[in-house]
């Protein structure tokens, strides 16, 4: 059915479906020659001679001609309905039959090739199917490559050309044979004395060329190609061909008696294609004349009409382009186009203008990536190639920067154009300059994000004062949501604090001004009212009329409670809640005016509080906290209205009581404070603890005139309370200002020693009680001073804890005894060890342990030899983290030595978890260890601890042989005192260790 729709499509015309009369003449032709030569063919197998020879006494048909026949008939009627490559095979074959039999005649050679394709059968009168004549095989080569060739060229303009030349030369070999048979002419049938073609067969060219001719006239025609576009050279060749043929045929008829002459062949040739040539160009011209003619005359209609056409377009266009460009201004839009061939971009105009270019710029599409931002060129390189190779469009906000270095944002737009064929070829689109907009947009982002999130309330209202819209921190600040207030009046947040003459004044000056700031007090939805700071601005439009009001305020409820807080901060103690030294201050001033206006006197008491320190250390901060906060609650009940009680600092409190009239008064207040002070107390965390203090009180106008006096005086007698030994009160006297003074001088002179190296140590033997075998010594240092000479260490030590040079001298003394013990190794003095000792604040001024590792590696003394001697108290500041502080020192290989025992804590709980080697028994319990029973007992009980922890117990301060008996009986183990030695400088050791006796009785060098 497909074949037979197709079929009908190939030979109908295009006016009402009826059959081309071309393509119905040529089918038919076809159809005769292929049945004819089928015919013959069954003749020549049948036996049949009639078919063979027109005439019995001419020439017959040959098989392989009839062959050549069928084949010919069948391969037009292929390639009228289509089917090209069939129409081909069947046209090679006739081309080889005819290309094959013609050599056998150019080359004189009898290949067989007429018995070997096709061996037919005998028949009468002749003895094989025979050889074609040349001009059949001529003939039938032509047309087998008419058939071949649509296959290979298609069906243009050349491809009628060919069909139609094959047909007219095998047309004229046909007629030539035709014409000789009727006019008896015998050599017209072949080729001089060569094989004659039969009369049948000469007729089958003749139909076969007019097939040939009229399927050229069809295929032009469906193509709208002109008879005259393709047939002047196929009449040309037809024209050359008969006048060949009869030449040929005229020298048959004279016999070939007279050759003809080579000129006259050559003329004749000459004249023969030259007749061809001015028939092919006159047709040619006729055909070019012919198209033009037709050309111009319907042109001449469509041209007039196709002019007013395009003036209306034209005029239209401009009146578009007109309005296009004035939109693309106002708009700033401007039209861009790439072409994918030389990849060179076109700008219009205002694209120039946004890039600041030239008018009509033309650039490479790289170039014109490089103008946008860095951050921007892969995204438009990857829309732009996504467009160009896929043909997918985009619309892009991106950054350029300008030919003058500015940056501006544009909207790109490209849009993908393809050609007929599909193909894209170019890229187009549009590009709008939308920096302004985008800063618009970034304006209005960030006003509304500064609407939304700022921490002021924001509400606007229209004319007529209703809210219109309020912000975040509004509803947070009021507790009303937008859509509760929105239509409302913002008196919905009156507070009834304000009187109708407070309303009536802020609208005459927003009236009046456009502007009103104020504090003002409103109510939340709760019911509670706060302060605000409220600002108001009223928005006007061009005309002037107000149209909007915008209300901006401040919840200043928090700063008016801050405020008050600082000011309360500035003259008040953060921790306690008592009035600061400056308060304080201020309020003696006062007091000391209204004391010397009256008459009476004014006392100061200055409050150290005792142990305070090491609570603070050994539990906490936090816990040192609370007890301070408890202080003040444990003290108040005993003062009086117009006594201030305040802080001025750290452990320090003052109490100033006015009204005073004579001195017992305030010393009994100081007692009060004293008894009060030394009851427990329990804090919130759970301890327990007890303090208590030292009280230095001053009077005026007694002590001073000035407040700075009574305070400076007070703080010199609360220093002298401590020197008397704590827990005490004492007033002040001059001495006292004068001892301050001299510990002031002691200090600077302590530290010009330091500097200029003015220190000595002087080292004390230790012994053993048991052999009198000397065990070690202990470093003590001396201050070799310029102007008194050699100074003790009571006088100084003090000085420098307090001052914070105890950490540089503490170091010089620790380096110098390391030193001088590895000298004396050395030099062969056996010393087992040397013992320094260690003051608290050196723990709390720097890192003991890499002191220690630095003067051992300074002196290369090894540690064993080494002894740190740390007293109770200091243990017990350290808290948790003494047993850490302990170990590092341990693991360094010295020894440790706790000194003073017996008058701290002395807790059996410290001596089993520190890594202690010995004890040392202060030497108040052994100066009275001979008349003391108590100091005895102490003595023994300190002995008897340290053995039954394992550890070595030392005495100091033997002085005489009656103590050094007590001690042994006791079974202490060292001891150390004037009895054996006094310190002895370093010079003068090595002579007493000489001269001291051993156990053996020989000295300890």
């Amino acid at each position: 059915m497909a074949r037979e729709a197709w079929f009908k499509r190939t030979v109908t015309g295009s006016a009402g479906g009826a059959i081309a009369p071309s393509a119905a003449a040529a089918m038919a032709a076809g159809a005769v020659v292929a049945l004819f030569g089928l015919a013959v063919m069954l003749a020549w197998h049948a036996g049949y001679p009639g078919l063979l020879p027109w005439q019995a006494d001419l020439v017959p048909v040959h098989y392989n001609t009839a062959l050549a026949l069928f084949l010919v008939g069948g391969g037009l009627m292929l390639l009228l309905v289509g089917v090209a490559r069939g129409a081909a095979v069947a046209g090679v074959a006739v081309l080889a039959l005819g290309a094959l039999t013609l050599s056998q005649y150019l080359f004189s050679v009898d290949i067989g090739i007429d018995q070997r394709i096709v061996g037919a059968p005998s028949m009468p009168a002749t003895s094989h199917p025979g050889r074609m004549a040349p001009n059949t095989a001529l003939g039938l080569m032509l047309t087998g490559l008419a058939l071949a060739l649509p296959a290979l060229l298609g069906r243009g303009r050349v491809l009628l050309s060919i069909l139609g030349s094959a047909g007219v030369i095998v047309f004229g070999l046909g007629l030539v044979a035709l014409a000789g048979d009727a006019m008896r002419l015998e050599s017209v049938y072949g080729w001089g004395a060569l094989t004659r073609m039969a009369v049948q067969t000469a007729a089958a060219l003749v139909v076969i060329g007019t097939a040939l001719l009229l399927t050229a006239w069809y295929e032009g025609s469906r193509r709208d190609v002109p008879l005259l576009g393709w047939l002047p050279v196929p009449a040309g060749l037809g024209v050359f061909t008969i006048l060949v043929l009869a030449w040929q045929a005229s020298f048959d008829i004279g016999g070939g008696a007279a050759a003809p002459q080579g000129w006259s062949v050559h003329a004749l040739l000459l004249l023969g294609a030259l007749l061809a040539f001015v028939l092919a160009v006159a047709l040619n011209r006729a055909h070019v004349a012919q198209v033009r003619w037709k050309a111009a005359e319907s042109d001449r209609g469509a041209l007039r009409a196709e002019i007013a056409e395009r003036r209306g377009t034209e005029q239209r266009l401009r009146a578009s382009e007109s309005l296009v460009q004035m939109a693309a201004n106002l708009a700033r839009i401007g039209g861009w186009e790439v072409d994918l061939e030389d990849e060179r971009a076109w700008w219009s105009d205002e694209v120039c203008r946004i890039h600041e270019m030239p008018p009509g710029t033309s650039i490479r599409v790289d170039e014109g990536i490089a103008f946008y931002a860095p951050e921007w060129r892969e995204r438009i390189r990857e829309v732009f190639t996504r467009a160009a190779r896929d043909g997918i469009p985009y619309d892009e906000e991106m950054q350029i920067i300008t030919a003058s270095g500015k940056r501006r944002w544009v909207r790109a737009i490209g849009q993908p154009v393809h050609n007929p064929e599909g193909t894209i070829v170019r890229v187009q689109g549009a590009f709008q300059d939308i920096t302004d907009r985008r800063k618009i947009e970034e304006a209005l982002r960030r006003a509304a994000m500064v609407f939304e999130h700022t921490r002021d309330g924001v509400v606007v209202t229209d004319a007529d004062v209703r809210i219109l819209s309020v912000n975040r921190a509004f509803t947070e600040i009021t507790g009303y949501t937008e859509d509760e207030v929105r239509g409302r009046n913002p008196s919905v947040l009156a507070s009834g604090h304000h009187d109708s003459a407070f309303y009536r004044k802020l609208w005459e000056q927003l009236r009046e001004l456009g502007h009103w700031q104020g504090e003002i007090r409103d109510r939340r939805k709760n019911g509670e009212t706060y302060a605000e700071w409220l600002t108001i601005d009223s928005v006007r439009d061009d005309a002037g009329n107000v149209t909007h009001y915008v209300g901006v305020f401040t919840d200043i409820s928090g700063i008016k409670e801050s405020q008050e807080r600082l000011e309360f901060l500035a003259h008040h103690d953060a921790l306690t809640g008592l009035p600061n030294r400056v308060l304080l201050e201020s309020r003696l001033a006062k007091a000391l005016e209204r004391a010397q206006r009256r008459g009476h006197r004014v006392a100061l008491l200055y409050i150290d509080l005792d142990r305070f320190k090491a609570i603070n250390d050994g539990l906490g901060h936090p816990v040192g906290d609370e007890l301070l906060r408890q202080v003040p609650d444990r003290l108040h009940p005993r003062l009086r209205r117009e006594d201030t009680l305040g802080r001025a600092g750290g452990d320090e409190f003052m109490l100033l009581l006015e009204h005073m009239d004579r001195a017992d008064e305030a010393a009994r207040v100081a007692r009060d404070v004293l008894a009060l002070l030394q009851a427990p107390f329990t804090l919130p965390s759970g301890h327990e603890v007890f303090i208590g203090a030292s009280i230095g009180i001053s009077l005026f106008p007694d002590d001073g005139a000035s407040s700075s006096e009574l305070v400076r005086n007070a703080d010199s007698a609360m220093y002298r309370a401590k020197e008397l030994g704590r827990n005490t009160f004492h007033f002040y006297t001059e001495e006292l200002t004068r001892a301050a003074g001299r510990r002031l001088a002691m200090e600077t002179r302590l530290r010009r020693a330091i500097e200029h190296r003015e220190f000595v140590l002087y080292f004390q033997p230790q012994v053993s009680v048991a052999d009198g075998r000397t065990i070690g010594v202990e470093a003590l240092v001396r201050w070799n001073d310029k102007e008194k000479g050699l100074v003790g260490p009571d006088e100084f030590i003090p000085v420098a804890e307090e001052s914070g040079l105890i950490a540089p001298l503490g170091l010089w003394v620790l380096k110098e005894a390391c030193r001088q013990l590895q000298v004396w190794r050395h030099r062969g003095l056996a010393l087992p060890q040397v013992a320094v000792n260690f003051s608290s604040q050196q723990f709390l001024l720097q890192d003991v342990t890499a002191r220690v590792s630095e003067a051992l590696e300074l002196s290369g003394l090894p540690p064993e030899f080494l002894e740190l001697e740390i007293t109770e108290s200091l243990l017990m500041r350290q808290g948790d983290s003494a047993p850490a502080m302990l170990r590092s020192l341990k693991d360094l290989g010295v020894r440790l030595v706790i000194d003073d025992f017996g008058i701290g804590y002395s807790s059996l709980a410290y001596l089993r978890e520190f890594p202690i080697d010995r004890l040392k028994i202060d030497q108040s319990f052994v100066r009275d260890i001979e008349t003391d029973h108590s100091a005895r007992e102490i003595a023994s009980t300190v002995v008897a601890m340290g053995h039954n922890l394992s550890l070595e117990v030392l005495a100091e301060g033997v002085e005489n042989v009656r103590q050094l008996e007590i001690l042994k009986m006791l079974e202490c183990d060292a001891y150390q005192g004037f009895f054996a030695s006094a310190p002895l400088p370093a010079e003068d050791l090595p002579g007493w260790l000489a001269a001291w006796p051993s156990p053996s009785g020989r000295s300890n060098t």
